[in-house]
């Protein structure tokens, strides 16, 4: 082979690597930012999950508590939705579930005639929330 041949392999071989190496170097930068936004977008969906539930929660809780404060009962269907929404709440956290069940039976509770050694409703509600703040910080943070 003639040197100008060994020089223009040369140069053909060098720019075949170099652009496989940069073909390897972008394939792999994608892949792990594909990775990270599906990571966050999870994330978000989960944060937005949780949010809602907990929002739908407050909502039950707190028509208890005001039906009972205006005098009315709460319906069983109603005191259905609280329930089955604590025990969703239980299964994302015990630490939130054991919350949302003294919520539970604070607005149980505040219906029976006899209303002696009764749980705080603003007390409990104020722990719930800081808990769910918590898990939500926690949730932001691993990612």
């Amino acid at each position: 082979m003639s040197s100008n041949v060994t020089v223009a392999v040369i140069g053909v071989v060098a720019a075949l690597l170099g652009s496989a190496i940069g073909a390897i170097a972008s394939y792999f930068s994608t892949r792990s930012m594909r990775k990270l936004e599906w990571r966050l977008a999870q994330a978000d969906r989960e944060i937005e999950k949780r949010e809602s539930l907990y929002a739908e929660f407050f909502a039950a809780a707190n028509h208890g508590m005001l039906a009972g404060v205006a005098g009315k009962s709460i319906q069983p269907h109603e005191l259905d939705i609280l329930v089955n929404l604590d025990c969703r709440i239980w299964l994302l956290s015990p630490e939130l579930g054991k919350c949302s069940r003294a919520i539970v039976s604070c607005v149980m509770d505040h219906y029976q005639k006899d209303k002696k050694d009764k749980a705080s409703y603003p007390e409990l509600r104020e722990q719930f929330i800081v808990i769910c703040r918590k898990s939500v910080e926690a949730l932001r943070a691993s990612v």
